[in-house]
């Protein structure tokens, strides 16, 4: 089935969906947003293109995000669901936008009166598990990414995700290792149990954008992926 003919069935379904869709729950549109898409675009960008994008156009992009991987298919109508029927300013995610599209303008006050500034919405946590080609396009895309192997240094002579950074998972789950809280944490181990027990703990710590390498080297590895490597094997 060629990419034309998925876009154009894609088309048709979500054009059904959107005839029904009342009532979306904003709660859980933010989550998805904030899941999917915020991982790729700024809010300002979303909230720029909201009621700006014709329903084809949003269309397009969702379709294109399931494709390259960013977007969950069992959640595609959905997330499309929720940008086409947002209004800017009418959710939390675009507060600070005007009906017309235009950002809210500072308020004006006297000397004496101090200018309050507007709430900030709560930062989203996100915390999950990607497989190895969604975590490859993250670090492609990505030059923020801190990539951290929780393995043995042993373990690592035989095999490393490359740009990955050799770690010890005590000291890093005893808030050892200083590390922003603002900027993405990928994890992996062997197989991503130790490093989704670490990232459990890195995100009920404060920190915002966390994310398991789900598989770990050897999902990696098994995906057609290549390794690199620092050091020979170390015999036993």
């Amino acid at each position: 089935m060629t990419g034309k003919l998925i876009i154009a069935i894609t088309f048709v379904l979500f054009s059904s969906l959107q005839a029904s869709a009342q009532g979306v729950n904003e709660e859980v549109c933010q989550s998805y947003i904030n899941m999917f898409c915020i991982r790729c675009h700024t809010s300002e960008r979303i909230c720029d293109e909201v009621g700006v994008k014709t329903d084809s156009q949003w269309q397009e992009t969702v379709t294109l995000m399931t494709e390259y991987g960013n977007l969950d298919k069992d959640v595609q109508a959905k997330v499309y669901e929720c940008v086409t029927t947002m209004q800017p300013g009418g959710s939390k995610l675009c507060k600070w936008k005007k009906t017309s599209g235009e950002k809210v303008a500072a308020t004006t006050v006297s000397s004496e009166t101090k200018q309050e500034s507007p709430a900030e919405a709560p930062v989203e946590k996100i915390f999950r598990s990607i497989g190895p080609q969604e975590a490859l396009r993250m670090l492609q895309a990505r030059d923020d990414v801190i990539f951290l192997d929780v393995r043995t240094p042993k373990e690592r002579s035989y095999g490393a995700v490359a740009g990955s950074e050799l770690v010890s998972i005590v000291d890093l789950v005893k808030g050892n290792i200083p590390l922003p809280k603002d900027k993405p944490i990928l994890l992996v181990c062997a197989v991503g149990g130790r490093s989704y027990v670490a990232g459990q703990v890195l995100s009920r710590n404060g920190y915002n954008e966390v994310y398991n390498l789900s598989g770990g080297v050897k999902g990696w590895y098994q995906a057609g992926l290549p390794l690199t490597y620092d050091n020979p094997p170390v015999e036993k």
